[in-house]
């Protein structure tokens, strides 16, 4: 599975819960634990600027630190509320490692 097929069935359970500038926190929701594949895969993107990625499995949060220098807030945003795959591949090669 692609960076961007990866993404697309990952946002669906995920919601954020908090953003300021260089920080991202998500929710897990809970009925992510149907997609054995994708709870078995590592939360890596690639993207350039990503400093941190935390994930609390017991409490379902993702905590992501970012350089706010290199990755726009509203990417970051668009990233994990986007369902168009257009829009995803666009901000994910813009930032490729």
């Amino acid at each position: 599975m692609d960076k961007i097929d990866y993404l697309i069935r990952l946002r669906q359970y995920l919601k954020i819960i908090h953003h300021t500038k260089g920080r991202i926190r998500l929710d897990i929701n809970s009925d992510i634990k149907k997609e054995k594949d994708l709870l078995e895969q590592d939360f890596n993107l690639d993207i350039k600027g990503i400093q941190e990625v935390k994930v609390n499995k017991i409490l379902g949060k993702i905590t992501i630190n970012y350089d706010k220098d290199i990755i726009a807030q509203d990417d970051i945003n668009t990233l994990f509320e986007s369902d168009d795959k257009n829009t995803l591949e666009q901000i994910i090669k813009k930032y490729e490692v």
